[in-house]
C-alpha cells in the first residue's frame, strides 16, 4: 500500500526551481510513496474568523496535514519508535510551525544546506582536487 505524502511548493512560478525539484522527486519516488502536490495557488490569506466555515482551499490544506500526521504516526510505529525527529523545510515550513504536533522542528533552509553539501562534495570534473587538467 502506497503512503500519501503531501508536497507543498512555495513558488507559484511555473518554471521555478522548487517546482522542478518537487516534480523530479515525484518521478523518482519509490512505489511505496504516493507524492501529491497540494496546490497553494488558490489559497486565500488566512482569516481566523473563517475557521468555523473554512474555504475549500484551506480545507484541502488541512486534509493534507492530516494525511501527513497519519504518515508520521505509521512510520514511527513501523520503526517501533515513539519519538522521531520530524523537520519541516522549505519556504512554506514556517506556516506549519505549531500547526501540527507531527512537526517537531522547522528549518526553512535545510534543503538548501543539503543541496550545498551535495555541490561541495561533487565539484565539476575540471575543479576536483588532484586533477591536473587545466581549465
Amino acid at each position: 500500500m502506497a503512503r500519501d505524502v503531501a508536497v507543498l511548493i512555495g513558488s507559484l512560478r511555473k518554471d521555478s526551481l522548487n517546482r522542478k525539484l518537487a516534480h523530479a522527486m515525484m518521478e523518482i519516488a519509490p512505489s511505496s510513496l504516493k507524492l501529491e502536490e497540494v496546490p497553494i495557488i488558490d489559497l486565500p490569506l488566512y482569516n481566523p474568523d473563517q475557521d468555523n466555515a473554512p474555504l475549500a482551499p484551506w480545507t484541502a490544506l488541512r486534509q493534507a496535514r492530516e494525511r501527513y500526521e497519519g504518515l508520521v504516526a505509521r512510520i514511527r510505529k513501523e520503526f517501533g519508535r515513539k519519538s522521531m525527529k520530524t523537520v519541516a523545510t522549505g519556504g512554506l515550513a514556517p506556516l506549519f510551525d505549531g500547526a501540527t504536533p507531527a512537526i517537531e522542528r522547522v528549518d526553512p533552509h535545510l534543503t538548501l544546506y543539503g543541496l550545498r553539501l551535495i555541490a561541495e562534495r561533487n565539484p565539476p570534473a575540471g575543479k576536483r582536487k588532484g586533477n591536473s587538467r587545466k581549465a
